[in-house]
């Protein structure tokens, strides 16, 4: 008898083990089904962000072509004062100095007339 009482034991011990592995098993691969859940939601949400960011600077990038543009008709309709004063100042940053330039002139004009 001694025998099968041990026998009985050592198999409801391996059954018990079994199943605390089992649910383990399953905890661990719910676990990780939620988690990729939250990485897939991550990626989509980064995704969409970076979707806009790229529409803003485009459409910045559009807003300070056209800016440039009416800068640059601006100063050739001011008068050539203005224009001399830009042209002496131009060093090696060549036509961005210089577009800064006839910016602040543009806005000097525009502010003189306000005023």
């Amino acid at each position: 008898m001694g025998k099968k009482s041990k026998k009985v034991n050592k198999d409801e011990e391996y059954r018990k083990k079994r199943e605390r592995n089992n649910v383990s098993v399953r905890e661990s691969r719910e676990k990780k089904r939620q988690n990729a859940l939250i990485v897939e939601q991550k990626v989509q949400d980064l995704t969409k962000e970076n979707s806009l960011l790229e529409e803003r600077v485009s459409l910045l990038t559009k807003e300070i072509t056209l800016l440039k543009e009416l800068l640059l008709a601006k100063a050739k309709s001011s008068d050539n004062s203005s224009l001399s004063q830009c042209e002496s100042k131009t060093t090696d940053e060549g036509k961005e100095e210089e577009i800064n330039c006839e910016l602040n002139n543009f806005l000097d004009d525009d502010f003189i007339r306000l005023q």
